[in-house]
């Protein structure tokens, strides 16, 4: 058991770390299945990594920006001693005594102290998007949101609550564990003798969560620091006046330290050994970590600073460190070549890098053809070839990559026909067969709808969904002879099926005898319920008109509904899949005749004719 330096802290952790009938097991890994859905990822392996430091028990650990990892201090475990052909790694926790990282390819690895298979992963461990090391366990977040831990289990360290739902971040500490979740809250397990686990009531949204020896602290989302837990040097008393704080690192002993916005670092705690002092000047910091009496800070150059015990040599820097390497980066055209090429066209151009940095495009054969943007125009015959580049920056090196676009100067044209001519209206559901006659290439024509919100296709098939406009285009690529087909459209008006009137209303030209004054249940169906706003504005109307010819005699004027308001919705009953609007009619129009007319929201107008008596 490796606890010779550790028992020189604090008499108390060996009581800890030690199981509570004396033995030493070690617990089989633990995994939160939790019974919340897991979100949806895809891993896909980095160009770079993001440059970090990690302050460990006795020693200090890198990751550099080219994916390779540097250590240095106490190497009694072998916890310095990084293994051979190690992967390109995207994350590294330095522990106690041992270091673990997460590969690119979402593989872990570990190394160091292996008492208690706190440096050997589970096997099934492939898709781990951070890890973190505690004191004889290393906890993992795999990219679903799910956390396994193993190693040692003396204090439950390494049972993950059932349940746990979807993390976004862990952190191992001395003999409990933590993990911050996806709505901003906090879940801890494992030795709760200081309260380390036993999270503050009314706590605001967390961001981001940091376990020491035997306590935890908390970054909430205005950017204010909260601690708990053990308080023997004041870890968790936070100074006032903090400040903004981007980071958080409680430290592996008894001390706390915080980023702020303006990039130096507080720290407060036990400062034995000056790990709370920061080094005067200090400044440009982007990343801190809290080790076991010490602290290091990576600024923005690349650079480490560490302070406090030295006496393995784990705050002094290997000469000529930095963290920020140059690495390669490839390009690669996502934008297909055009099929023929023909002089006069244009292309757009897509290229990719693996770096995400700009790329800037070029002609080396101006005379077939020319650049701007992202735009090539072919000017003539041959071979045109063109360039993506990409200059680099302070990560990446540059990177070029070519394209050659055969060009001809001379196509034959084609033509599309509709086989029958499409018709000019249809009814929302309908589906529809269109069939077209190609041009001479022989390549297929394809059938799109540019209109999404009123009808989609399905090869020649078309379904109108909406009311409006459906609007069809015919395409057909050209080949080394015939240049691509002028696309061919066809506008369609889309409306709601009108079923007619129902009784007590008889449709045209019957004429409907009523009493005028008397109020009149005007049935009607659209097939479904298409909701309330259904009619046009100013709709319904009724117009005095001849009894006989049922031309219109006067203005239309707006109906009247039984609770006298104009324009009033319809009514749908579901049962009957049927509207109903009450039109209240004028004792005044006794002997006269008249249209009732319903303009509808699709543009469709439906009348009725009525003749009315005392």
């Amino acid at each position: 058991m490796r606890l010779a330096k550790y028992l020189t802290l604090t008499a108390a952790i060996l009581v800890a770390v030690s199981c509570k009938d004396g033995s030493t097991p070690l617990s089989a890994p633990k995994i939160g299945a939790g019974n919340l859905p897991r979100p949806s990822f895809s891993l896909t392996p980095a160009a770079s990594s993001t440059p970090a430091v990690s302050a460990g028990g006795w020693h200090t650990c890198v990751v550099k920006t080219d994916g390779t990892i540097a250590c240095w201090g106490n190497n009694a475990d072998g916890e310095t001693a990084i293994p051979a052909g190690l992967p390109a790694v995207a994350q590294l926790a330095a522990g106690f005594y041992h270091n673990c990282v997460a590969e690119r390819t979402g593989a872990v690895a570990c190394w160091g102290d292996d008492s208690y298979g706190e440096s050997t992963p589970p096997a099934s461990l492939n898709s781990v998007v951070q890890v973190s090391t505690g004191l004889f366990h290393t906890c993992a977040l795999n990219i679903d949101g799910s956390v396994v831990c193993w190693g040692r289990d003396s204090e439950g360290e390494t049972d993950v609550p059932a349940g746990l739902g979807t993390a976004t971040a862990i952190s191992a500490g001395g003999l409990h564990s933590c993990a911050l979740l996806s709505g901003g809250t906090i879940a801890c397990w494992g030795d709760n003798i200081s309260f380390a686990t036993t999270i503050p009531a009314g706590l605001p949204p967390v961001k981001q969560v940091s376990t020491g020896r035997s306590h935890t602290c908390a970054l909430t989302t205005p950017g204010a620091v909260v601690c708990w837990g053990d308080d023997t040097s004041g870890e968790i008393d936070v100074p006032s006046g903090l400040g903004t704080v981007t980071q958080i690192s409680a430290g592996k002993d008894q001390h706390t330290c915080a980023l702020t916005t303006a990039g130096t670092v507080v720290c407060w705690g036990d400062n034995t050994y000056g790990q709370s002092t920061p080094p005067a000047g200090l400044s440009g910091v982007v990343q801190i970590s809290s080790g076991l009496n010490f602290t290091c800070a990576l600024k923005g150059s690349g650079t480490v600073r560490c302070w406090g015990n030295n006496s393995n040599g784990q705050i002094t820097i290997p000469a000529g460190l930095t963290l920020v390497v140059q690495v390669a980066q490839s390009i690669s055209f996502v934008s297909t070549i055009p099929t023929p090429a023909l002089a006069g066209a244009t292309y757009t151009l897509a290229a990719t890098a693996t770096s995400g940095l700009a790329i800037t495009y070029q002609s080396l054969t101006p005379t077939v053809c020319t650049v701007s943007g992202n735009i090539v125009t072919f000017v003539g015959g041959g071979a045109c070839t063109v360039s993506a580049n990409q200059p680099g920056n302070a990560l990446f090196l540059a990177a070029v990559q070519q394209q050659v676009i055969a060009v001809t100067s001379t196509m034959q044209s084609q033509t599309i026909t509709w086989k029958s001519a499409p018709p000019t209206s249809a009814s929302v559901d309908d589906i529809m067969l269109l069939q077209t006659i190609g041009g001479a290439s022989g390549n297929a024509v394809t059938i799109a709808s540019l209109t999404k919100s009123t009808c989609s296709t399905h090869g020649n098939l078309v379904v109108f969904t909406g009311i409006g406009t459906c609007t069809i285009a015919a395409n057909q690529a050209g080949n080394a002879d015939y240049s691509a087909a002028a696309q061919l459209t066809a506008n369609i008006t889309v409306g709601w099926h009108f079923f007619g009137f129902f009784d007590p209303v008889d449709n045209a030209p019957s004429v409907n005898t009523q009493k005028a004054g008397q109020t009149i249940p005007v049935k009607f169906s659209l097939g479904i319920n298409r909701g309330t706003n259904i009619f046009a504005n100013g709709s319904p109307t009724s117009v005095e008109a001849s009894c006989t010819t049922w031309a219109p005699s006067g203005t239309p004027v707006a109906t009247v509904s039984k609770d006298n308001h104009d324009h009033e919705s319809a009514d749908y009953d579901d049962f009957v899949l049927m509207y109903t609007y009450t039109w209240k009619t004028d004792k005044s129009w006794s002997g006269t005749c008249r249209l009732f007319s319903m303009t509808l929201t699709d543009g469709s107008v439906h009348t009725a004719r009525f003749q009315f008596k005392k």
